[in-house]
């Protein structure tokens, strides 16, 4: 009687722990973006807080849910924008930000051909001619350089984007960029 009763406990034990393996087993494919059942990802998306755009692939969603811990948590960098523009597009844009191109922030050398003579620069040196005049950084004269290029920036894209793609790269921008910033997008083509 105890011997039966003992294997049929052991036996029903050991159904419960391979159901619950299973179960676990069952889990660990919900919870993985690569593996997870299609009509899962959404929900799981939902434990990181996003709402994913069914205008991406497939394969680019699985993607963002699987780094989308370590890219919000870096989520308003230029790194962070790269990164799910790569994600997206399958290759990687370039992020420009404005200030790196505004030269010495609007600095005039020279003077005007018909103004006045050129600035002596002392020592030995003698004036040849005028450099003319011209902006470093291509701001022209009334421009404040700092207003010029403070919190723009352009992505660079090495393709040629449809309709659809323009779209979401901006609706990408518009989500996950600083909130005071000013962005444009360039194509570049295929070349």
């Amino acid at each position: 009687d105890d011997a039966q009763f003992m294997h049929r406990f052991l036996s029903a034990a050991e159904g419960m722990l391979h159901e619950l393996d299973e179960r676990s087993a069952l889990r660990a494919i919900l919870l993985d973006p690569h593996s997870t059942p299609n009509e899962t990802l959404a929900w799981l998306a939902g434990f990181a807080g996003l709402v994913l755009d069914r205008r991406w692939s497939l394969e680019a969603r699985r993607q963002l849910v699987a780094e989308a811990y370590p890219l919000f948590r870096r989520r308003g960098t230029k790194a962070a924008l790269e990164r799910i523009l790569e994600i997206y597009l399958g290759r990687p844009p370039t992020i420009v930000e404005t200030w790196q191109m505004r030269g010495l922030g609007g600095t005039i050398l020279g003077t005007t051909p018909d103004g006045p003579g050129v600035p002596s620069v002392g020592g030995g040196m003698r004036a040849t001619g005028t450099l003319g005049r011209f902006m470093l950084g291509g701001q022209v004269i009334t421009d404040d350089a700092y207003q010029a290029a403070a919190h723009r920036f352009t992505v660079l894209i090495p393709a040629t984007l449809t309709t659809e793609q323009h779209s979401v790269v901006s609706d990408i921008l518009d989500a996950h960029r600083p909130a005071h910033t000013m962005r444009s997008i360039c194509e570049l083509g295929g070349g």
